[in-house]
């Protein structure tokens, strides 16, 4: 890790760990064109900047720089991480490993100052313009809000107005991140919850809005910048063969009728904020697992029209060419058309859990459908009769 040192503004190297809470670190939104890379800020003479008096006539890139350092130095914090110069961004090996442990090393900092750009201390509703900033719809800025034990916010004049605490309130209203999550416990949320929060957010390349992602998720994979939107999948595709929580799966998207099992961009998780899981309440499923004919997903033994006294989760209902199957997930709120049918079958308790519809494809896969419904009642269509007493082990469901 590469650090600046406040006092000289010369860079320093080292460990994390031996500079944990010893480093501020700045966030902030980025204007391309004013921002310093590692070597723009390697070339500078560094007297010179520290002769310097009005840092604004220098460029907003350096300004921030020598702001973050001079705000750090002040309460005797003699190093500084930025992430536009402190990465050679052209050693590939270096940006892996930076993108797949920054948001551990916005953790470790003593003070994470996040810097907002268009707000102002003076204005007349500071905090409605607080909630507005520009910095609450980037994707990067998420980690930077989840990841810090003491994170500040400084106005665009470089005051300090508050901090993630005394904030609490309206930062859970910008973000629609319930404030216990705020702290330190976010990691109790589930896929579908975490994925909701980076509904909407941007990046300014199609790639970050999932490596921004790694670190609240607790995963590492490669960086390969140019893979698009295929970025996304593969995040997902490593959730996977992590952890068996299915609320995954758990997305809607308005206009679009079938799709693969997985989304294709966090903004189709925006309806998922009230999604959970209670593992305590499902009988574990048998590992799914990814092939080159898509997931290959267990099935269980249980259909509806054969009995009613098997887990939950087992609950199917299939035709030849239809299947509605369960999740291990629960909407909090109340699901009216999943309330029928488990009044029905005797499981009322378990009224709000989310199932998706998937239809056979032509080639013998399955297909999710009816993607733009929010969440999906049991039914086994009237095309074809239903496959009681069927022997499938399992069904390959488009990625």
């Amino acid at each position: 890790m590469r650090f600046i040192n406040t006092k000289t503004l010369i860079f320093t190297e080292g460990a994390v760990e031996k500079y944990q809470n010893q480093y501020a670190i700045l966030s902030h939104t980025w204007k391309d064109e004013e921002e310093l890379t590692y070597q723009d800020f390697l070339n500078l003479d560094k007297a010179q900047l520290l002769r310097s008096i009005d840092a604004q006539t220098l460029g907003l890139g350096l300004e921030k720089i020598l702001k973050s350092c001079a705000i750090a130095r002040s309460k005797d914090i003699q190093y500084l991480w930025v992430d536009t110069c402190c990465i050679d961004k052209r050693d590939k090996a270096e940006l892996d490993e930076s993108l797949n442990s920054m948001f551990n090393w916005y953790k470790q900092a003593k003070v994470c100052y996040a810097f907002l750009s268009d707000v102002e201390r003076s204005a007349k509703d500071r905090e409605f313009a607080f909630e507005h900033s520009r910095w609450f719809t980037r994707g990067w800025t998420l980690q930077e809000l989840l990841a810090p034990t003491h994170l500040v916010f400084l106005d665009r004049s470089w005051n300090e107005i508050g901090t993630k605490e005394t904030f609490k309130g309206q930062i859970s209203s910008a973000t629609y991140i319930k404030e216990n999550h705020l702290f330190g416990n976010f990691q109790s949320a589930c896929i579908a919850t975490k994925m909701s929060w980076a509904a909407k957010r941007e990046t300014r390349r199609p790639e970050d809005i999932a490596y921004c992602l790694l670190g609240i998720f607790g995963v590492n994979m490669p960086i390969q910048y140019g893979e698009g939107q295929n970025a996304f999948i593969r995040l997902q595709k490593v959730l996977l063969t992590e952890t068996p929580d299915e609320s995954i799966f758990s997305w809607t998207k308005e206009g679009i009728k079938s799709h693969g099992l997985l989304a294709s961009s966090p903004d189709y998780f925006e309806s998922s904020r009230a999604v959970t899981i209670k593992p305590k309440r499902c009988k574990p499923r048998p590992p799914y697992r990814l092939t080159n004919q898509g997931l290959e997903w267990p099935f269980p033994n249980f259909f509806l029209d054969v009995q009613h006294g098997a887990d939950w989760n087992n609950l199917v209902a299939m035709s030849r060419k239809h299947i509605t199957i369960t999740l291990n997930s629960w909407q909090t709120e109340q699901s009216k058309e999943n309330h029928g049918l488990m009044k029905h079958l005797g499981l009322e308790k378990y009224k709000n859990t989310i199932t998706i519809h998937l239809r056979k494809s032509k080639n013998g896969q399955w297909q999710r459908v009816d993607c733009d419904k929010e969440y999906h009642s049991m039914h086994v269509e009237s095309s074809g009769n239903p496959l009681t007493g069927t022997n499938i082990k399992y069904i390959y469901i488009t990625l």
